[in-house]
């Protein structure tokens, strides 16, 4: 997204927007590192976590490691815009992380929070990449607020559609683990809202979660119509992601920034 979005504006450097995406996607991946060491994960898309595979002190090392190059990575491109785009997405996701560890109190939660979440953790990173690309290429103001509205659209329904992806046994990480750890997640939230499946939905989950009562609630979700509105929901995000790109000038960019808005939704894993 940073490296397309580079090409908006009239001033397009190549080496300096891969700098920038390398920069985003260091913070993405300590994100991800973090985020697997406070959830407890043990598998990434198939493959062991750092905190799994060499102890939760390396995990916290690694990640902020990622985090103090990407800064100096920020900072040698010498972009104020650029640099303040992306300082308020890391103190979006920081301040999301302390919200969501906060509302499994309250589990499952319920849409509002669940989006206020969502937005921070993951939607705030990909509208500061399609925001920050096109900064670095001195697009227009009108530009960058449309893009940056396109990146927070799919960043939402790629969230939705990863809840999605736990209930699937391809997904790469165990079934049920968001279920397990407490993770706020629409598809358990439209599931406890269920006339027929709520109530035990809603019991099972204000329980202790063995693998008995995780599988039971997995089985509860898929059987109701939760995964269905879920689906629904994220791809009317993506189609109002799409419309944000209308009064832009693209060129021939257009096809794939609408192609990656949909396969944001439209994937197995």
């Amino acid at each position: 997204l940073v490296q397309l979005t580079a090409h908006v504006g009239p001033h397009h450097d190549p080496l300096r927007a891969a700098a920038l995406a390398a920069a985003v996607e260091l913070l993405h991946n300590a994100t991800l590192i973090h985020d697997d060491y406070v959830d407890e994960s043990t598998h990434r898309r198939g493959r062991p976590t750092v905190a799994a595979a060499e102890g939760p002190e390396r995990a916290i090392a690694v990640g902020d490691f990622y985090f103090a190059k990407a800064t100096r990575l920020i900072a040698e491109i010498g972009n104020n815009e650029v640099t303040s785009t992306i300082a308020d997405a890391l103190e979006a996701i920081c301040a999301a992380q302390i919200d969501d560890v906060a509302l499994r109190g309250a589990y499952p939660g319920d849409h509002e929070s669940y989006l206020k979440v969502v937005r921070g953790k993951t939607a705030a990173l990909f509208a500061a990449s399609c925001a920050s690309g096109a900064q670095l290429s001195d697009a227009t103001p009108d530009e960058v607020e449309a893009l940056r509205r396109y990146g927070d659209l799919v960043g939402v329904a790629f969230q939705m559609a990863d809840d999605m992806v736990d209930f699937s046994p391809s997904s790469g990480k165990p079934v049920g683990l968001d279920i397990r750890q407490r993770v706020l997640s629409l598809p358990l939230i439209y599931a406890a809202e269920d006339k027929e499946v709520g109530p035990e939905v809603r019991r099972l989950l204000a329980g202790s979660l063995g693998d008995a009562e995780v599988n039971r609630v997995t089985e509860l979700v898929r059987s109701s119509d939760a995964l269905k509105r879920v689906g629904d929901e994220a791809r009317a995000l993506v189609e109002g992601a799409l419309r944000e790109l209308e009064a832009i000038e693209l060129d021939g960019l257009r096809p794939t920034l609408i192609g990656l808005a949909r396969s944001a939704v439209d994937r197995d894993s």
